[in-house]
């Protein structure tokens, strides 16, 4: 499967830019996420990649093949891209059985009817959707729907496939057993695929690599890993997951030794890269799992804060904290839900130096 790059991709609605100037590479049977909020550009961007929006910049290029650029002149259309979409609504034909809907895409293509039939049924025997080819949609539950748009996405043998937030229409349990199983089907199939979500625990589960947007823009594009714990700015930190941003300021303690000064006036010790200078003032970005809860003063002489509880929150598998330490609130995640700290108990917080990211903003 090829690799599509986009380059210095550019579109604008009016006076408001939704994609500005990407350039962005999504390797040979990669799954990447555009991750974003609503209105960043993610969806238009997959539009532009599938041919169903016409950029006013830049150029899309799917291996050798140039499918679109403003300056050549060149706009390939949808059908003729070697893509498939899967969209958020399922959009199958209810007058069709499952199985005449996986060969629709097929026939329009001219494939023989003994070939589309034989294609069709081994994409539905990869969804496990091959027993009911003979139903209509209406008799399918949310999630046998989705797969039967994805066996016919995936029926046509398609270089890319682009997914338009598939999942967001199934209920909670639904959604997460079709996460494994849409990356139990690229595992099997390895095609490049370009996945749209606003869900970042979803992009996070299925992805190789997140690309995540705002406002037109790509913040940061790396595996899931490094996004969560070495986020590029606050954006990113606060929009990955859950944590605590804290204004700081950079200082010397007496033994000469960077360290960053929060609101509080504790000194928080960390890996402050050495282009941050004396009195720089940064951002920490601290996740509420990397910091533990003490009764009494801990044994480590360095990131101890002392604070009060404020709110507790029991989630099932984890008791999440409010805890004040000072004027400022911090997060804290504890996943031992057998020991409770009350509420107004005066507890020591213990930050894993190793866990601090130190933000420019």
């Amino acid at each position: 499967m090829p690799e599509v790059v986009l380059s210095d991709l550019y579109k604008k609605f009016g006076k408001l830019v939704a994609v500005d100037h990407i350039n962005l590479t999504v390797k040979d049977g990669q799954f990447l996420t555009l991750l974003g909020p609503s209105g960043c550009g993610k969806t238009t961007t997959l539009r532009l990649i599938a041919g169903f929006i016409k950029p006013d910049g830049g150029e899309i290029r799917v291996g050798d093949r140039r499918v679109s650029s403003i300056q050549a002149n060149v706009n390939v259309p949808p059908e003729k891209r070697k893509m498939a979409m899967v969209f958020q609504s399922y959009a199958l034909w209810p007058h069709m059985t499952v199985l005449d809907n996986v060969m629709f895409g097929l026939r329009t293509r001219k494939i023989p009817a003994n070939k589309a039939k034989q294609r069709a049924m081994e994409s539905l025997a990869l969804v496990q959707l091959a027993d009911l080819a003979d139903r209509f949609p209406h008799q399918l539950s949310g999630g046998q729907q989705q797969r039967v748009s994805f066996a016919r996405a995936i029926a046509t043998e398609p270089e890319v496939l682009l997914l338009d937030e598939p999942l967001s229409n199934l209920d909670a349990k639904l959604r997460e057993a079709m996460r494994f199983e849409l990356r139990q089907l690229h595992n099997e199939l390895a095609i490049t695929t370009i996945y749209v979500t606003h869900d970042q625990t979803e992009a996070i589960m299925l992805s190789d690599e997140i690309c995540l947007i705002h406002k037109g823009k790509i913040l940061q594009a790396c595996p899931p890993k490094e996004i969560y714990d070495n986020p590029s700015c606050c954006t990113v930190a606060d929009f990955i997951g859950i944590t605590n941003l804290m204004p700081a300021v950079i200082k010397y303690d007496a033994e000469r030794v960077k360290a960053a000064v929060i609101q509080s006036g504790d000194m928080i010790y960390s890996h402050i890269p050495n282009n941050y200078p004396d009195q720089a003032e940064v951002t920490l970005s601290i996740r509420p799992e990397y910091i533990k809860i003490y009764q009494d003063l801990p044994s480590e002489k360095k990131n101890v804060l002392k604070g009060k509880i404020k709110e507790r929150t029991y989630t099932g598998n984890n008791i999440d904290y409010r805890i004040a330490v000072q004027e400022e609130i911090i997060r804290v995640q504890v996943f031992d839900t057998d020991i409770f700290h009350q509420i107004e108990a005066q507890v020591y917080l213990w930050i894993n130096p190793d866990k601090v990211t130190v933000l420019s903003e």
